[in-house]
């Protein structure tokens, strides 16, 4: 150790040198290091769409079933979610956040849904495992162009965008494309012994391109080709079917569109463009590109584009405030030591950050992270425990310089004195932050960035506090004389606190218990509002038909549109809109549900607006709405409650009585419940008596589904699909169709070989994992505690007893769950690693435990300040709760060692005492720093980081304050003999 101190001094041109070396790299790294709003996140799950031919219950057992059943046996899946309906299915699967290779397990599920899907009952499929938040959204409008030229000019606009090269994809969301619609009366098909198959054939051989033959010349081929007519909708007409009659004479043909949605933006029909960025791009540097790209294109077109979305504003809007709240912490660090080191001593100090902060950029720079919001608080939180280092080593010098040491001997004794104390510190600190990098699930892939870069300063910082920090001191510390009056204040008070110790530990037992009494009347919002200035409002008809989802629409758009705090909205009609966040939940496209995207003119009002719309959408009759703000979280509610069952009929017998208990209890302020549909089916049976007419089964099915669904023609002479549709005045009329017999070569009616019967089933079944659900999603109390939910609800099932049915916890009551669990295993393994740290330093087990009963007292006075602020737990509080183990038990290490240094000179409370003077200004300067270095976090960290920066002063305050206190007198009290 002597001999690494004097090359130190010996090599000190060299430590000049590498210190601004690193200075200039970090400045490049800032330069060239991407930055981004939030990490990355790739979403772990597979959503599935199929279309069948068979009902919601043969869906559920000839496909969803074996599939599910198949899927589930992959590696890494969590869950399954199955929405069977009537020739339709909807799964989502769920696969693990902390799976090892998520793309390949996504692969491996989509390969096996494929070759499932070759099941002939199988009509369409469609698989989605890659779903990327858009970076910016545009609305492309112009009242006087039609559908066809805003889909042209969104084309032009997609293409100058794609030309761009930090620009990686461009999606346009339409509402419809444009058809040919031919409705055909089925008594005309019927009195021309015409089927939809026979006018299909007609029109593809009269439109599609026939070969006459080939010519062969010498060392070539020509290809003749019968020249096509000019196809528009009136030759569409003529087409001549069989029998020779005209296709207009037995059919209505128009122009129309494939699809009931609708998208508006302002009330106006609009086109959306989403476009997503490359990876690893500085968000910063391509908002005047995209701008000025937008802004040319729109002078050339006849055309409105408006941003919905723009992250790049948004990204660097966020950045500053966080350099901003960066720069105040510095501002206020410099101050305090100010105060309590002199200028001299202060600027010694905040010299040394300068290259801790840039060192850490080029660290995230060579290692592939990003700047982003999380990196930053990262280093904001740090910058009051760097400095912590380089104040006790500087504080020494000071010490022994006054009393009378050289600079040069002052400087080299420090570092001796201090070297394992704060290696101690240094490692404790970093294995509280490295458990953070290590948590699982969704909010260890979050928050991993901000430990990590905590690591990284703290790192750095030990390595200057014993190079760096020294060679500064020794140049420029000034001896000043020792102020005898106020030494004699420190020993009075000093005794006076540790004259009582048993009574010192009561109080402070009584202080720790209380915390857990305030822990049971907190709510928990584990993820809260992200900081952007926007909602959004899904809506349901219950009627569930087209002319009432348009009434409620309208009744919406009204509300927004007379509300001045509101700057634009887009909405959708009849199914979801562009994907904007991850944390929305998809819609599907059903005609009776649609959403509302809305843009606030400030973020400063944005729970007040939030609160003044949903009492307007309240008083809506009858109209479901809900409202919400964009959350950093998966789409979850915060209560989901899963009612599963294998037995359908289980399930519904123990639905009622179980939401009457919940009525009763009065457990959730709102709720809504995703339930199975039973609606008006018809059963046709095929009765069997056509195989002596030599008619297959399929023929019929072809024949009655054609008629039910109608057929769609592509051909590349039509700018537009041809979709041939058969009007059914009533079920019975299936009937009357016709099809024709090779044996007795006649034309025979359907209702000869077939019955047709009407029920009541299923149109809708909901599945977890195959096992029947019906999901209740909702928001708890506020009277009422996340944990005292699940008790209330675990009573309703005792109450009812049915060894049939299961209940899951979904939502945020499942998410706080498995954080709860992984922070108890998180400090577990903190305190182990502590615990072997410590005993290594002070070669007993009874010092690391005294220094450890700091954790229960930073937690209480965490608790404290959450209750008294009105905060509720959140997941960067918890965050904040397991970050403050590494930092609170410093305190207790510093006056632990110079006890364990002094104890043979004096007796056990006179050492004590002494260790009280000696470590209270270290302790009250390292403490203080890092207390005052998250004030900017605390005022202007959002709802997110609010929480971390409350918990972490909170529970600093009271560590310092009692911790000071707690530690001599327990250590009195067990050592005193």
């Amino acid at each position: 150790m002597k001999r690494l101190i004097e090359n130190i001094f010996r090599y000190k041109n060299i430590v000049f040198l590498l210190s601004f070396l690193i200075v200039g790299l970090g400045i490049f790294s800032f330069i060239r290091i991407p930055k981004q709003d939030m990490p990355e996140i790739d979403a772990p799950y597979v959503i599935v769409t199929m279309t069948t031919t068979f009902d919601a219950q043969k869906n559920d057992r000839l496909i969803v079933t074996p599939l599910v059943s198949n899927i589930n046996k992959l590696k890494d899946v969590n869950e399954i979610k199955s929405y069977v309906n009537d020739y339709y299915i909807y799964l989502i699967v769920l696969f693990s956040y902390d799976s090892e290779d998520l793309e390949l397990r996504k692969k491996t599920a989509v390969s096996k849904i494929e070759e499932y899907s070759k099941n002939a009952d199988i009509l369409s499929l469609e698989i989605t495992s890659s779903i990327n938040q858009p970076h910016v959204v545009y609305s492309l409008y112009n009242s006087n162009l039609s559908h066809e030229e805003l889909i042209a000019e969104s084309k032009l606009f997609e293409l100058a965008l794609l030309e761009e090269d930090y620009i990686k994809n461009v999606k346009t969301h339409m509402s419809y494309n444009q058809i040919i619609k031919i409705e055909l009366d089925i008594n005309a098909l019927t009195s021309n012994h015409l089927s939809l198959s026979d006018i299909s054939n007609a029109i593809k051989a009269s439109f599609s391109s026939v070969p006459g033959g080939i010519i062969h010349e010498e060392n070539e081929s020509i290809y003749v080709f019968f020249e096509q007519d000019t196809e528009s909708i009136s030759s569409l007409e003529n087409t001549v079917l069989p029998g020779g009659v005209l296709l207009k004479d037995i059919a209505s043909l128009n122009y129309t569109k494939d699809s009931l949605k609708e998208y508006t933006y302002n009330g106006k029909e609009a086109l959306f463009v989403s476009v997503f960025f490359e990876e690893n791009i500085d968000f910063t540097k391509v908002d005047n590109n995209i701008q000025t790209l937008k802004n040319d294109f729109v002078t050339t077109k006849n055309i409105t584009i408006e941003e919905i979305v723009f992250m790049p504003d948004y990204v660097s809007s966020q950045l500053n405030q966080v350099y901003f709240s960066l720069f105040l912490a510095v501002i206020i660090i410099f101050i305090i030591l100010a105060v309590g080191l002199g200028i001299r001593e202060s600027l010694l100090v905040i010299l040394v950050v300068p290259v801790i902060v840039f060192g850490t950029l080029y660290t995230l720079y060579l290692s592939d992270n990003q700047l982003h919001k999380l990196t930053i608080v990262g280093i904001i939180v740090a910058i009051g425990m760097i400095v912590d280092n380089s104040i006790v080593i500087t504080e020494g010098i000071k010490r022994k310089v006054d009393e009378g040491f050289t600079k040069i001997e002052a400087a080299k004794e420090s570092i001796n004195e201090y070297f394992k104390p704060i290696l101690s510190s240094t490692l404790t600190t970093l294995f509280a932050f490295f458990i953070l990098v290590l948590l699982p699930g969704y909010l260890g892939l979050v928050v991993s960035s901000m430990p990590l870069t905590v690591m990284i300063m703290i790192s750095i910082s030990f390595i200057l506090s014993m190079t760096l920090s020294p060679l500064l001191g020794a140049m420029f510390i000034k001896k000043t004389p020792l102020n005898k009056q106020n030494k004699k204040i420190k020993k009075d008070v000093s005794s006076f606190l540790i004259k009582r110790p048993i009574i010192n530990l009561f109080i402070i037992l009584l202080f720790v218990g209380f915390s857990g009494f305030l822990v049971n009347k907190m709510t928990v919002n584990l993820y809260p509002a992200d900081e952007r200035n926007v909602l959004y409002i899904d809506y349901y008809d219950p009627q569930e038909t087209l002319p009432s989802t348009y009434e409620a629409h309208n009744k919406i758009k009204q509300i927004l549109e007379n509300n001045q705090s509101i700057e634009n909205y887009s909405s959708s009609i009849n199914g979801d809109l562009f994907y904007f966040h991850y944390s929305v939940k998809s819609l599907q496209d059903t005609s009776f549900l649609g959403r509302f995207f809305v843009t606030i003119k400030t973020t400063e009002d944005m729970k007040q607006v939030q609160a003044n719309l949903a009492k307007e959408l309240d008083q809506l009759s009858s109209v479901v709405t809900d409202i919400n703000p964009i959350v950093l979280s998966p789409p979850n509610a915060p209560i989901e409650i899963e009612v599963t069952s294998s037995s359908l009929a289980d399930l519904n017998a123990f639905k009622g009585p179980f939401l009457i208990q919940l009525e009763q209890k009065d457990i959730l302020s709102t709720y809504s419940i995703e339930d199975h549909t039973i609606s008006k089916k018809y059963i046709i049976d095929i009765l069997g008596n056509n195989v002596l007419y030599g008619i297959p089964d399929s023929l019929i099915k072809q024949k009655i589904s054609y008629v039910l669904n109608g057929m769609t023609i592509n051909l590349d002479s039509f700018d537009a699909p041809i979709q041939l549709m058969v009007t059914l005045p009533e079920i019975e009329t299936i009937k009357s169709i016709e099809i024709y017999s090779e044996v007795d070569q006649t034309y025979h009616l359907l209702g000869e070989f077939i019955s047709i019967e009407e029920m009541f089933g299923y149109t809708r079944i909901n599945k977890l994992n195959n096992d029947y659900v019906f999901l209740i999603r909702g928001d708890f109390k506020d009277s009422k505690s996340i944990w005292s939910i699940q008790q209330e609800i675990d009573s309703i099932m005792e109450e009812l007893d049915d060894s049939n049915i299961r209940v899951n916890y979904g939502g945020e009551l499942e998410m706080f769950t498995e954080i709860k669990n992984d922070l108890i295993f998180s400090i577990i393994i903190i305190l182990i690693l502590m615990f072997i740290v410590l005993y290594i330093q002070f070669n007993n087990f009874l010092d690391p435990l005294i220094i450890l009963v700091t954790i229960p007292l930073a937690f209480s006075g965490s608790i404290y300040a959450l209750f008294l602020i009105g905060h509720q737990i959140t997941a960067t509080s918890l965050i904040g709760l397991i970050s403050l183990i590494g930092i609170v038990v410093n305190i207790g290490i510093l006056l632990i060692e110079y006890i364990e240094k002094h104890k043979e000179d004096y007796s056990v409370k006179k050492a004590c005492v002494k260790a009280m003077q000696a470590r209270i200004r270290p302790i009250l300067l390292t403490g203080g720093t890092t207390i005052l270095g998250m004030i900017p976090l605390a005022l202007f960290g959002g709802d997110f980081f609010r929480p971390f920066a409350i918990t972490f002063i909170g529970g600093m305050v009271v560590c310092i304050s009692l911790g000071f206190i707690l530690i001599p007198s327990l250590y009195f009290i067990l050592k005193k003999r």
